[in-house]
C-alpha cells in the first residue's frame, strides 16, 4: 500500500509499556539488527505494509527470522512434548484409532506439519514402533517444514529413524494423494495475522510504517481494509464486529483458510488433527476482548509490544477454532 493511501496514525494501540521485557532495552543481536533494518527498508520502499506482512518478516524471513535463527523451545518457552512422552504417545493413539477406522489400509501416511525441534516425532515415532507393529509396518511419515534451520535439527535427531521419515514440500505433495492424517500441535497460532480495529462504526486495517530516524522505529496507523476478505471473514461468523465499541481491535487469520483450502486438495480419505490454542468465535470476538490476543514471547514471558527485537522474539495470535470448523466442512 503506497503512502499515499488512506492511511493515519491510531490513537488507541499503543502498547501496554508495564509488560515489556526490561531486557529489551539492550543491543539487539546481529541477526536481529539485519532483520530490523531489512523491514524498514521495504516499508520505506513500498510503504506501510499490513501486520500480517510485517508478522510473516518478522518470523520467517530466510535466515533472519525468528524461526531461522534457532529452535526457541527451551530458550522462550516448552511445548507438551518437552514436558514427556505422555503426549506423543496418546496422539499416537488417536491417530491409530483414525488407522482402524479407515480399514487399516496397508500405506498410511502421517504428515507432521511444523515439527518444530522434531522432539514429538522421535517420541511419536518410538512409540508406535514398539507398541503396535502392524501400524509401523503400514507406517509412511513425513515433515512439512518451511524452516531450514528446523529441517536440520529434525532430521539429526530423527536420523535413527532411517528412510521412515521424509520430508515434503506442498508442491510435492500430490492433490488427492494422501490416505491417513495431516496432524500439528501449535502451528495455527504462528500463523502471519491481519490486525483489525474498529473507528466511528467502520472496521479499518493496521498497518506497520516507520518513521524516518536511522534506527528501527515501527509505528502502527490505520487504513483501508487491504483486502474484502477480512469483511467477509466476519460476515460468515456472524459476528457485528463493526457495531463494537471505537477503539475494539482484533486479528484475523486469513493463512489459515489459504492452509485448509491445501489440505482439502493434497488429503484423499483422513484426517485433519490440529492442537492450539484458541477460542470458538464468539468468545474469540466478544466485545470485551478488545484487544485481540496477539502476543510475543521471549525467555519465558508474555509481552504486548510486538515491536521490540523484532526476530528474536516469537509472534503468536489465539486460533479461532469456529471457522476452522466451518471452512473445513465447506471443505469436505
Amino acid at each position: 500500500m503506497s503512502k499515499s493511501g488512506s492511511l493515519e496514525s491510531s490513537p488507541v494501540i499503543a502498547p501496554e509499556q508495564h509488560l515489556r521485557d526490561p531486557s529489551l532495552s539492550l543491543s539487539t543481536p546481529q541477526a536481529t539488527q539485519k532483520l530490523q533494518e531489512l523491514i524498514v527498508s521495504r516499508i520505506r520502499a513500498q510503504g506501510p505494509v499490513t501486520f500480517a506482512q510485517f508478522m510473516e518478516w518478522a518470523l520467517y524471513e530466510p535466515g533472519l527470522g525468528y524461526y531461522e535463527q534457532g529452535s526457541p523451545i527451551g530458550p522462550d518457552y516448552l511445548t507438551s512434548p518437552h514436558l514427556a512422552a505422555d503426549f506423543a504417545q496418546l496422539l499416537a493413539e488417536q491417530i491409530l484409532q483414525f488407522w482402524h477406522i479407515l480399514g487399516s489400509p496397508s500405506a498410511f501416511t502421517v504428515i507432521e506439519m511444523g515439527a518444530g525441534s522434531g522432539r514429538l516425532a522421535q517420541d511419536w515415532l518410538t512409540y508406535v514402533r514398539s507398541a503396535n507393529p502392524p501400524f509401523w509396518q503400514a507406517l509412511e511419515y513425513g515433515i512439512l517444514e518451511r524452516s531450514a534451520h528446523l529441517r536440520q535439527l529434525q532430521q539429526e535427531r530423527l536420523a535413527p529413524f532411517g528412510e521412515k521419515v521424509r520430508w515434503l514440500d506442498w508442491d510435492g505433495i500430490p492433490d488427492n494423494s494422501v490416505t491417513g492424517c495431516f496432524f500439528s500441535n501449535e502451528l495455527v497460532d504462528a500463523f502471519p495475522v491481519h490486525r483489525v480495529q474498529v473507528q466511528d462504526g467502520a472496521l479499518r486495517e493496521i498497518y506497520v510504517d516507520c518513521g524516518e530516524a536511522a534506527e528501527a522505529n515501527f509505528r502502527e496507523v490505520l487504513g483501508d481494509l487491504s483486502t474484502p476478505e477480512l469483511r467477509e471473514y466476519f460476515a460468515r461468523l456472524g459476528i457485528p464486529v463493526e457495531t463494537y465499541p471505537s477503539g475494539y481491535q482484533t486479528e484475523v487469520n486469513l493463512k489459515a483458510l489459504e492452509w485448509l483450502q491445501l489440505l482439502a486438495r493434497k488429503l484423499r480419505r483422513g484426517y485433519v488433527l490440529t492442537i492450539d490454542y484458541g477460542h470458538t468465535a464468539q468468545r474469540y470476538y466478544s466485545p470485551h476482548r478488545a484487544q485481540g490476543t496477539l502476543l510475543a514471547y521471549r525467555q519465558h514471558g508474555s509481552y504486548t509490544d510486538p515491536y521490540v527485537r523484532v526476530g528474536s522474539q516469537d509472534l503468536t495470535a489465539h486460533v479461532d477454532f469456529t471457522t476452522l470448523e466451518q471452512v473445513g466442512e465447506s471443505l469436505g
